[in-house]
C-alpha cells in the first residue's frame, strides 16, 4: 500500500511539473509572438514614421531594425503591461503623428499631400492624380505609359479615398495632369451620394481645364460649386486654416496661349508654405515676384523631346528656384520615371537618377544652397517634413 501511494504521489507531481512547464512555454511563446509582431510592424514602417513614434513614448527604445536588445524588450514588456497591443500598433498606423507636411508620390505627376497641424483637422490634397494607362488619346503604337511601381489602380484610388481629400488640385489641362479615367473613378467614390460619407472635395484647376472638367463632373448638381477655376494671382481658402494661390506656370502650347498653373499652398497652423509646378519652365523673377515657400516640389530630371525641345526642365532650374523662393526643402517630383512604349516614348530623352543628377550639378559648378534639404522619395512611401515650435508662441521651424 505504501509503495502504491508513493507511486501515485510521484505521478501527480510529474503531471504538475508537466503542466507548469507547458504553461511557462505557452507564456513565453505568446510573449515572443508579441515581440516578433512588434518588430515586424516597426521594421515595415517608413523611416519618418520611426522618428515620430517618440510621441507615443517609444522613441528611445526603437531603431530602424526594431527593438534594439533583450534588455529593452524587458523594459518595453513592463511598460506595456496591461496595454492593448493593437492600440500601440494598429493595423493601419498613420505614418505621421507629429505636426508637419506629409508627401506621398503616386507616380507620374500624382501626389498626396497632408497638412497635419497636431491640433485640429488635417488637410489632405490630392494633386494631378493619375492611375492606370496614359495615352493622350493616341494609339498604343504611338504612345502609352503607366506607373512602374504602383501598378494596381484600385489600390491607389483606395489610398486617395481613405485620405478624405479636401481638394483635388490640377495644374494643367493635359491628360497627364487632368486624367479623365482617374477623375471618373474619383467621381464615383468621392462625389456619389451612395458612397459619399464626407463633404465632396473642391476641384481646383486652371482655365484651360474648365471644359474638360465640366464634361466629367457636369452632371453633378454641385458641379458649379465644386469646380473652382483659378487664374494666376487668384486664391481661395480651404476652410479657415489653408489658402491656395495660383501662380503663372509653364507654357505647354503655342506662344499666344496662356500659361498653365503652379500653386502656393499655405497652412496657417503650421506656418508652412509649399510651392509646386510640374514642368519647371518658370522664370521666378517675372512669374514669382514676392513669393516665398518653405518647401518646393519640382522635377530634378530633364525630359527632352529630341535634343531640340525641352518638355520638363531639370535640376539646374530647380536649384535656382529654391534659391529665389528661399526654400528650406526641395522634394524632387519623379514624373519622368514611368513605363512608356510607342514611337514617341523612344524620342523622349531623360536624365539619370537624382543621385547622378546631383553629381552632374557639382561638375557644372551648380551648388545646392547651404541649408536646403533635398528629400528623396519613392512611389507610395510617405516622407515627412516636421515642424517644431521654437518659442511659447506660434512660431515654428521646419
Amino acid at each position: 500500500a505504501g509503495t502504491e501511494g508513493m507511486n501515485t504521489r510521484a505521478s501527480m507531481m510529474a503531471k504538475s511539473a508537466t503542466t507548469i512547464a507547458s504553461t511557462r512555454t505557452a507564456t513565453i511563446d505568446k510573449r515572443s509572438m508579441k515581440m516578433a509582431a512588434m518588430s515586424r510592424t516597426v521594421t515595415s514602417l517608413p523611416r519618418s514614421s520611426l522618428a515620430s513614434l517618440r510621441v507615443a513614448g517609444l522613441g528611445p527604445h526603437l531603431n530602424g531594425r526594431g527593438v534594439r536588445n533583450p534588455t529593452r524588450r524587458r523594459q518595453l514588456k513592463r511598460r506595456w503591461k496591461g496595454t492593448s497591443f493593437n492600440s500601440i500598433f494598429p493595423s493601419r498606423l498613420s505614418p505621421c503623428v507629429d505636426p508637419g507636411f506629409e508627401y506621398t508620390h503616386l507616380e507620374v505627376n500624382g501626389q498626396l499631400w497632408r497638412f497635419i497641424p497636431g491640433t485640429g483637422e488635417n488637410v489632405s490634397i490630392v494633386v494631378d492624380p493619375l492611375v492606370g494607362e496614359l495615352d493622350f488619346s493616341l494609339p498604343e503604337s504611338i504612345y502609352s505609359a503607366k506607373p512602374k511601381v504602383l501598378r494596381d489602380p484600385h489600390e491607389t484610388i483606395e489610398r486617395i479615398v481613405e485620405s478624405q481629400p479636401t481638394a483635388i488640385l490640377l495644374t494643367q489641362s493635359l491628360d497627364d495632369h487632368t486624367h479623365p479615367p482617374t477623375l471618373r473613378k474619383l467621381k464615383e467614390r468621392l462625389f456619389s451620394r451612395e458612397t459619399q460619407s464626407n463633404p465632396a472635395p473642391l476641384i481646383i484647376a486652371p482655365p484651360s481645364a474648365k471644359e474638360k472638367l465640366l464634361g466629367i463632373f457636369g452632371d453633378l448638381p454641385s458641379a458649379r460649386d465644386s469646380i473652382r477655376i483659378l487664374k494666376p494671382g487668384e486664391s481661395l481658402q480651404l476652410g479657415e486654416s489653408t489658402s491656395i494661390q495660383a501662380t503663372s506656370g509653364s507654357l505647354v502650347g503655342p506662344p499666344w496661349q496662356n500659361p498653365e498653373n503652379g500653386y502656393v499652398v499655405e497652412s496657417k497652423p503650421l506656418s508652412l508654405s509649399v510651392y509646386y509646378e510640374p514642368h519647371n519652365d518658370v522664370d521666378p523673377k517675372t512669374k514669382l515676384m514676392g513669393v516665398v515657400a518653405d518647401i518646393v516640389i519640382v522635377p530634378m530630371r530633364e525630359q527632352l523631346l529630341t535634343p531640340f525641345f525641352k518638355l520638363v526642365y531639370g535640376a539646374s532650374r530647380a536649384v535656382s528656384l529654391a534659391k529665389y523662393l528661399k526654400a528650406k526643402h526641395v522634394i524632387p517630383l519623379r514624373n519622368g520615371e514611368i513605363e512608356a512604349r510607342g514611337i514617341l516614348s523612344e524620342l523622349i530623352q531623360s536624365e539619370d537618377s537624382v543621385r547622378e543628377v546631383a553629381g552632374k550639378l557639382y561638375f557644372r559648378g551648380v551648388r545646392i544652397p547651404r541649408g536646403v534639404n533635398v528629400i528623396n522619395n519613392r512611389p507610395g512611401v510617405p516622407v515627412m517634413v516636421e515642424t517644431v515650435i521654437t518659442d511659447a508662441g506660434n512660431d515654428r521651424e521646419t
